[in-house]
């Protein structure tokens, strides 16, 4: 991973992707494809910081996102990077050798993960990139941790409205999502965007994101760069609404998370 570099982006203790209920389905020995699904949380053999921890979000489809970074004084995940890649679950085995790890700072390299799962309990492994290995074991979280259950369908009224965010590395925007499921915003650079975001067809609580950077100068590399993603939301232990958006570029070059509350 690329674990030495600190990022900015702070997921609260009672945060979606640090503890929230739910976990994989209860699929027959002979379902592959998705088997593993969930969310995942734990921590890792850490590079460069005290408490290595990790929150992973796998997909139907057997994709796999993670957030990663260091554990903070009050229990948070301060993240530090993001992996996502098309994965395979095979009867108790996770693997993939396409996975793309994201820094904060906009390195990306390539990565792979051998890790073994239990449907609806355990994700646990390895996971290579940059020339280093880490090993990893995370869990589903128990239930009643969080509002956010995966095994239910998302809500896009939940997310509709205006919101303030902060990516992973550090940059504030601003964003208004439509009751069509449209948004647009613009960071604090003046870079706007534009994409939608909708209820994932597997009817569970995960919403699939598209994205375009507009052209204007203000957006420099990232211009007219085209991507897609995830979004996951929840309401926090303090009745706030929390929403996490992970993008990766149609071409695997970026990859950024953006974490709002209201």
């Amino acid at each position: 991973m690329n674990a030495f570099w600190k990022g900015v982006g702070i997921l609260p203790t009672a945060a979606l992707l640090v503890a929230c209920g739910g976990g994989g389905d209860d699929s027959s020995p002979s379902t592959t494809v998705g088997e593993a699904q969930g969310v995942y949380t734990g921590s890792f053999s850490s590079v460069g910081f005290p408490v290595g921890r990790f929150s992973t979000l796998v997909l139907d489809n057997d994709e796999i996102w993670t957030l990663y970074g260091e554990e903070g004084s009050n229990g948070e995940l301060i993240v530090y990077g993001l992996i996502q890649g098309q994965g395979a679950s095979n009867r108790g085995s996770f693997t993939s050798s396409a996975l793309r790890d994201y820094s904060f700072n906009g390195d990306s390299a390539s990565g792979s993960i051998n890790a073994t799962y239990t449907v609806g309990s355990t994700f646990s492994g390895t996971v290579s990139s940059a020339g280093q290995s880490v090993s990893f074991a995370g869990v589903v979280p128990a239930p009643g941790v969080s509002s956010y259950v995966y095994n239910t369908p998302a809500v896009l009224s939940d997310i509709t409205g205006t919101w303030s965010g902060t990516s992973m590395g550090g940059v504030n925007s601003s964003y208004t999502i439509s009751a069509g499921g449209t948004f647009s915003g613009v960071n604090e650079f003046g870079c706007g965007f534009s994409g939608t975001i909708a209820p994932r067809s597997s009817g569970k609580n995960v919403f699939d994101v598209t994205l375009i950077n507009n052209t204007s100068q203000a957006c420099g590399a990232a211009s007219g760069l085209t991507g897609r993603g995830v979004a996951l939301s929840a309401v926090l232990a303090n009745a706030s609404r929390q929403l996490i958006v992970t993008v990766v570029t149609s071409d695997r070059v970026y990859g950024s998370a953006i974490f709002a509350t209201r």
